[in-house]
């Protein structure tokens, strides 16, 4: 079972609560461009009509009149094919699977600070994608396997470091495990920078337990996921990731540990909280036979 300890949801989430709002984004619903427009709208409606539906004819036909809205290439249409193919008969539970789908539509989460520049838009809940990051510049410490007295050490030399550097705190905190297999455990956490412009890397002087690391561009695969950070919401996440892989090996390969990504403070309701699962991925590369001619 993937190790999460109760001491680092608390301050992961906590650590939000120092992040200072701004005029560039921060205090708002983040806006997705694959969510935020009237077919979307459209095939929510359709789709509530589906659950609502008493007869399966109903529900199919209302089923289509969202794929139709969305069209072939959105990634709720796929989720939508998934669903009907794992209640082909069944009235309650392909109502059910749709409501996943009306919620990774209808979903946004509350941005209660800026993202670095140039970072990806966040993944839509239930959904699964591979997306670019840019680098990044970030202040790590590692995850003492027992927590300090007061809280957790690796939080409060972070939150010193950027205090004492006048750095505001960005979305989202990062947290890297040592593997992205069931056994891994928390590594190390780190507050993002806005920009790479911040900064030099290399350790705080003042601090040799905070290390200023510069992240190369990389690819990786995310899912989207609702609620509080526990560890059976990471523990989900991560399965559904590894069994996407698993599904997609011949295109894409684990290129680096497990991260969660949290967006969050506590004084968002559950209902509204945000946090991403990711791993790091790298394409396949494909071998090429060359033929002979006899």
């Amino acid at each position: 079972m993937l190790k999460m300890s109760a001491i680092l949801i608390a301050i992961s989430a906590g650590a939000v609560l120092l992040w200072r709002a701004s005029s560039l984004g921060a205090g708002e619903l983040a806006k997705h461009p694959s969510l935020d427009n009237a077919a979307v709208e459209s095939a929510v409606k359709h789709l509530r009509e589906a659950q609502k539906g008493s007869d399966m004819e109903t529900v199919k036909s209302e089923i289509a009149n969202a794929v139709n809205d969305l069209g072939k290439k959105h990634f709720a249409t796929e989720m939508l094919s998934s669903v009907e193919s794992e209640a082909p008969a069944d009235i309650a539970q392909l109502q059910q699977g749709l409501g996943r789908v009306i919620e990774s539509l209808t979903f946004r989460p509350w941005m209660e600070a800026e993202v670095p520049v140039g970072f990806p838009r966040f993944t839509p809940v239930h959904h699964i994608e591979v997306k670019t990051l840019p680098d990044y510049r970030m202040a790590r410490a590692a995850m003492p396997k027992t927590p300090s007295r007061g809280g957790n050490g690796a939080f409060w030399k972070l939150f010193s470091h950027i205090k004492r550097n006048d750095i505001a705190m960005t979305a989202p905190v990062q947290m890297d495990y040592t593997g992205s297999d069931e056994d891994a455990e928390v590594a190390s956490m780190a507050f993002l920078y806005g920009s790479r412009k911040i900064g030099n890397p290399g350790q705080d002087r003042a601090d040799s337990g905070v290390e200023i690391v510069d992240i190369p561009k990389q690819d990786v695969v995310s899912i989207g996921v609702r609620g509080r950070m526990t560890p059976d919401s990471l523990e989900a996440a991560q399965r559904q990731l590894l069994k996407w892989l698993d599904d997609h090996k011949a295109e894409h390969r684990v290129a680096g540990p497990l991260r969660l990504m949290g967006y969050n403070s506590p004084f968002i309701s559950e209902d509204r909280a945000f946090f991403e699962v990711q791993i790091p991925v790298e394409k396949v590369k494909k071998t090429v036979v060359a033929s002979s001619n006899s």
